[in-house]
């Protein structure tokens, strides 16, 4: 910025581009700010599924999330579809008021019983029963462990046991009057009981204000706690989750097929691991697949077999790598502690690997398809240990 003198004696700044920045043309009052909130409240709601996800990763309990299926967020605690068993979870961010028993089961005005436009529909109830709504039938109802009521605003909630900071507390923790009120008024919308002792109160950890940079440091600690030495990229792996559960989140079809729900509606335990082995490893998916090739040579295999073997040990790599079907995640899994049992601390060799090959459990060999991809995944599995 210089002085420009004139010829009336008076300094003005003569401004370069650059030099401060320009003024808004469009500052001025907005009409509204309800599409930046929501879409806040929306961020919020895939970043808390993704902390919840990683916390059980950490645990070695994350098996597979899904988004916007029956309700914001469901855990399923197996992979199985015959042992798997469901956390139903709705998620509430922002608000400045928490939620009290009376606001929980306060019908909308259009919806109160002296309203002329009054009947009851799903995105018309109470808070708590649009939750217990997703629980509509005994099949689902009995496959559902907890309904979790996630509220960024906190709880005004009175417990049977005072002086207690909870962050997580159950409908069977209220005092009476607080605990039948609900009951009674779950009862008077939905027109018969629900299982209401599966109900928790939650005021998650997670907090609202920057929830995208508290997941990554989440990931940066998941990191260094596996990697110390070769690091990662912490903004990568969680660019790449939250991608995924948002693409995911956005389907809408049904499916009859566990297998097909959760490779197009959920998200993996072992997604989540192939990602962090990806990024937090010195080596790439080529050098992997050259080392396979290396160990090939070493097992004195033919230069056909070897090739064989490295292209077979790509695809395996790469599906690992893309999620996988359950029946992948199953397979990788028996690989894994098929290789511990058997080989313990010996070194491979291709007797072992024969051995191995053999000897491989049932569901390796319904889901790869022939000898040479079953020896590429003990190989590259065997690598990776």
């Amino acid at each position: 910025m210089v002085n420009d003198h004139h010829d009336n004696g008076e300094d003005r700044a003569t401004e370069f581009p650059g030099a401060r920045p320009a003024g808004n043309p469009l500052f001025q009052p907005q009409r509204e700010f309800a599409g930046a909130v929501t879409f806040d409240r929306f961020g919020y709601q895939y970043d808390w599924a993704l902390y919840e996800f990683l916390e059980l990763y950490r645990r070695g309990q994350a098996h597979v999330v899904f988004m916007e299926f029956h309700e914001d967020v469901v855990f399923s605690s197996s992979s199985e579809p015959e042992t798997a068993s469901f956390v139903f979870c709705q998620v509430k961010a922002g608000g400045k008021s928490s939620y009290t028993a009376k606001s929980l089961t306060k019908l909308p005005k259009s919806q109160q019983p002296n309203s002329k436009t009054s009947s009851l529909t799903a995105d018309k109830q109470s808070v708590l029963a649009k939750l217990f709504s997703s629980l509509s039938t005994k099949q689902i109802d009995e496959r559902v462990e907890k309904v979790r009521l996630i509220a960024t605003a906190g709880f005004s909630l009175k417990l049977s046991s005072t002086g207690f900071r909870l962050e997580e507390f159950a409908w069977t923790h209220l005092d009476s009057v607080d605990a039948e009120h609900i009951r009674q008024a779950l009862r008077t919308e939905l027109g018969s009981d629900v299982s209401i002792d599966k109900l928790h109160f939650c005021q998650p950890l997670l907090a609202p204000q920057q929830h995208d940079l508290t997941v990554m440091g989440l990931i940066a600690t998941l990191i260094s706690e596996r990697s110390p030495k070769d690091g990662g990229n912490s903004r990568e792996i969680y660019l790449l989750l939250n991608d995924e559960l948002r693409r995911k989140g956005a389907v809408a079809w049904d499916y009859a097929d566990w297998d097909e729900l959760v490779r197009k509606k959920g998200l993996t335990g072992s997604r989540v691991e192939a990602l962090f082995a990806q990024f937090c490893s010195s080596r790439s998916v080529d050098e992997l697949i050259s080392d396979v090739g290396e160990l090939a040579r070493e097992l004195a295999m033919t230069t056909l077999e070897r090739r064989r073997i490295r292209q077979a040990a790509r695809d395996y790599e790469l599906s690992v790598l893309a999620g996988g079907s359950i029946g992948q995640i199953q397979a990788q899994r028996a690989i894994r502690e098929h290789l511990n049992t058997t080989l313990k601390t010996q070194p491979i060799s291709l007797t072992n690997l024969h051995l191995l090959v053999s000897t491989a459990p049932q569901i390796v060999k319904d889901v790869l398809p022939d000898i040479v991809s079953i020896q590429a995944a003990y190989l590259i599995e065997h690598l990776r240990a």
